[in-house]
């Protein structure tokens, strides 16, 4: 039975993480992709993917210790996963993959990982093709921006994902878990 779309994720504290019950766990799991599926690569990400034997998207991240210390290659593997979740709603079902990162990517922002982790997928024909539903612009008119695109949204530090810059703004980076107030001096 197809679990609906919403499934998918998990809520934290107002941010969506891609539910740990879509992620390959097994080593057993991960050598059947390695074993029977395709591979593409990028500068900083190799996706390897072969068709699951279930309905559902199970997705896995590989950081290898060449990549740095624990720190650096959990920062790597977070932003790998926020940059897949925000492409999850249009991933083909029925596929298992594999995330791999290259020592290159502990240098790259959270906006170049994403872009690569979209360009593998579409490349391998994995992300799905919808139509925004409106219909194409007529020629001579200028088409009315989009209801998001008049929204302002915050800017993100260079490299930063959006729970990173959460984290930052209340003070949770690096350990310190002191609340916003605290983190300002306002209260001792």
């Amino acid at each position: 039975m197809p679990l609906p779309f919403f499934s998918f994720f998990t809520k934290r504290s107002g941010v969506k993480y891609v539910n740990r019950t879509y992620s390959l766990k097994r080593n057993k799991e991960f050598q059947r992709v390695y074993r029977t599926g395709k591979s593409c690569g990028s500068r900083t990400v190799v996706l390897i993917h072969t068709r699951a034997r279930h309905g559902s998207v199970r997705v896995g991240f590989s950081v290898s210790k060449k990549v740095g210390n624990a720190v650096t290659r959990n920062r790597v593997k977070r932003r790998m996963r926020e940059a897949f979740s925000k492409l999850l709603p249009s991933v083909k079902k029925g596929y298992s993959l594999i995330f791999i990162a290259r020592e290159s990517a502990a240098e790259e922002s959270y906006q170049n990982l994403s872009k690569t982790i979209s360009y593998l997928l579409r490349k391998n024909g994995l992300l799905e093709e919808k139509s925004s539903g409106r219909p194409a612009p007529q020629a001579g008119r200028a088409a009315s921006p989009a209801p998001d695109a008049r929204r302002e949204k915050p800017a993100l530090s260079a490299g930063e994902t959006p729970r990173e810059e959460t984290m930052r703004r209340t003070g949770q980076m690096n350990g310190n878990i002191e609340s916003g107030w605290e983190a300002q001096g306002r209260i001792q």
